[in-house]
């Protein structure tokens, strides 16, 4: 067997084992059961639709090969925490489809709103109190069970289908069990996506860079409730919550810590840690994702020119159809301009937050729209560019501190990874996390 394909078998093999200690948390119910049925019988089905296949696509080409193989056997076993603890956040996520652009048919967003900032309360109760017990933060999620019994795991994820297709064999050998167990168990799911939050913190135990990711991980549940209040950000607030809220800094403080301090350890790391400069480099890293989350990668990189074209096009496309909305615009142009729009085209199908679409939504006509979101692309576009930049200077002056690359390849590459994950259409397996 390859080199390249045994250590992708190796890093797929820890989070099955990952996920499989995970179910201790969660309390015995039948989706425990589900879970544990899926990992027997629909394993690579359901790893796809929870995140886990991208998410060993990440740690392989993240790591492998930035350090020698004997570190790198040390290393892998430090990504199972932090993928098994991502894994669950795609639950949490998902619980925010909708709320960016809510609809008014949306009967539920009000429940899933107060929902997904008790949850956010509670793991950031979990972290401040991360050396003691979690027991008040679980104890805060538990008394907003009622809340959650209405909300559907599989209709708050992008392949709703897919997720029920999947549990019909499960039910067909456990006819006992009433299909909505299973469909609506996001108590369950909540309880072990901050257990498995507080595990990635309880790892870094003894590391100087825990402080780092403590503090990640307190921005991103501040800024998604900020972001659940955000119909007054400006637009540079929007950015800087936004930035806040996607996982990079903690994920990227995470790995820089194992690597940098225990198992290829680097001894001019704590005095560049202690130099402050660690942190605006993630930052960049973390602005960097967020916009090619939202945007997508070809969007940000292709020339000014071909930007302006796009814009002349939609125009012209809606002056010939006339649609209502801004939205139903380019849910219609993205598949004239696939691998242009296409993540624009998921948050605008699934009512995701997105700075990209944040202001031209508030706005009452299709044409005012289209101006506002001509203004986004060419700022965004630009912003992509310039932060690109400072991150290779950035990251040259990193290698020179340290006087060793690999924390500067560990970061490169993990953006590298967004840029190519997020030129793919959302539809395809290569293209989001969990589908």
């Amino acid at each position: 067997m390859p080199r390249t394909a045994h250590y992708l078998e190796q890093i797929q093999q820890l989070n099955i084992d990952g996920i499989r200690r995970s179910l201790a948390y969660m309390p015995d119910c039948p989706y425990k059961q589900l879970s544990q049925w899926l990992l027997l019988h629909r394993q690579d089905d359901w790893l796809q639709l929870i995140g886990i296949s991208s998410l060993t696509r990440l740690t392989f080409q993240s790591l492998y090969g930035i350090v020698p193989e004997a570190a790198l056997d040390r290393l892998l076993p430090y990504a199972v925490p932090m993928n098994i603890s991502q894994m669950y956040e795609v639950v949490s996520d998902n619980l925010a489809l909708g709320l960016g652009d809510a609809s008014p048919l949306d009967n539920q967003a009000k429940s899933r709103r107060k929902v997904l900032r008790v949850f956010n309360d509670a793991v950031i109760l979990g972290i401040l109190h991360v050396n003691g017990t979690s027991q008040s933060a679980t104890r805060l999620l538990t008394s907003f069970e009622s809340l959650m019994r209405p909300i559907s795991l599989f209709e708050q994820s992008l392949s709703a289908d897919k997720h029920r297709q999947l549990i019909r064999a499960f039910l067909d050998e456990h006819p006992h069990i009433p299909p909505e167990a299973l469909e609506y168990a996001v108590h369950p799911n909540l309880i072990v996506n901050l257990e498995t939050c507080l595990e990635v913190i309880r790892t870094l135990d003894g590391y100087a860079t825990k402080s780092i990711v403590n503090e990640g991980l307190l921005r991103r549940y501040h800024a998604v409730n900020c972001l659940l209040e955000a119909d007054d950000l400006s637009q540079t607030t929007l950015l800087e919550v936004s930035t806040d809220a996607i996982m990079v800094i903690p994920t990227l403080a995470y790995y820089i810590a194992v690597i940098a301090e225990s198992v290829y350890p680097m001894k001019r790391y704590h005095a560049t840690l202690m130099s402050g400069s660690l942190m605006p480099i993630l930052e960049t890293a973390a602005l960097l994702v967020r916009l090619l989350n939202d945007m997508g990668t070809t969007l940000l990189q292709q020339s000014v020119g071909e930007n302006c074209r796009l814009i002349e096009q939609l125009r012209a496309y809606q002056q010939r159809h006339q649609f209502d909305s801004f939205n139903e615009l380019l849910l219609s142009a993205a598949t004239l301009h696939s691998g242009v729009l296409n993540r624009l085209q998921k948050d605008c199908r699934f009512g995701e937050f997105n700075v990209g679409l944040h202001q031209a939504r508030r706005m009452t006509t299709v044409e005012d729209a289209l101006s506002t979101f001509e203004q986004q692309v060419f700022t965004l576009a630009t912003l992509y560019q310039t932060e690109r930049e400072r991150l290779e200077r950035d990251l040259r002056s990193l290698t020179f501190q340290l006087q060793d690359p690999t924390i500067a390849r560990l970061i490169a590459r993990f953006v590298k990874f967004h840029e190519q994950t997020y030129s793919h259409t959302f539809t395809d397996p290569l293209g989001e996390y969990a589908v």
